[in-house]
């Protein structure tokens, strides 16, 4: 069985939970949360850890309990299913290409999730998004970010109830596979100019 196969086995019986939201920690700085996934999932055999773990664990290294933590959780859930979603894609995409990077600091600068590596050396960006307001709010200002970076970009926005794992909305492999052969083909026409 391969990682994805795992990942969308365990997904499956993954249930989605909310939590209240609170202004207050709506406009909170919150760690990276790719790298705190990246850390849970490591720990757990590169499978993403159930949702309410995460919560916990990003409420946790902000060191807020009382009033407050629910609403954490609550956001933290919440930022947990895109990183469920970004996973996926890079377990996906490592299966076919020899290096596919995965980093906070690519996303909160320029708006790009997953940076892929073709066997010629040739580099692609994907940014990947959720079809609500506020995920497609936050691509917008990124995006705005990441003009200029020196690699071709596709954005792509995961098809609501399309390609399931349990209650989660993925990107098809296939989806990711085309558009990424699409923006490496587009920086290979780049860099013949």
């Amino acid at each position: 069985m391969t990682l994805t196969q795992r990942i969308e086995s365990l997904l499956a019986g993954y249930r989605l939970v909310s939590g209240p939201r609170d202004a207050r920690v709506e406009a909170m700085r919150f760690p990276p949360l790719v790298r705190l996934f990246r850390e849970l999932a490591q720990a757990n055999d590169w499978l993403p850890p159930p949702q309410e773990t995460f919560a916990i664990f990003v409420a946790h290294r902000l060191g807020l309990n009382g009033d407050l933590s629910s609403a954490i959780r609550g956001r933290a859930c919440r930022a947990y299913i895109s990183l469920v979603v970004q996973f996926h894609a890079l377990a996906v995409l490592k299966e076919r290409y020899p290096m596919v990077l995965w980093d906070d600091v690519l996303d909160l600068k320029h708006g790009v999730d997953l940076l892929v590596i073709a066997a010629d050396g040739t580099v692609a960006g994907l940014a990947l998004m959720c079809p609500t307001d506020t995920s497609l709010r936050q691509a917008e200002r990124k995006r705005r970010n990441g003009d200029g970076v020196p690699f071709a970009v596709r954005e792509l926005v995961v098809k609501e109830r399309g390609y399931m794992a349990g209650e989660y909305w993925l990107y098809a492999p296939s989806v990711l596979i085309e558009a990424t052969e699409a923006a490496l083909a587009e920086q290979r026409a780049r860099a013949a100019r």
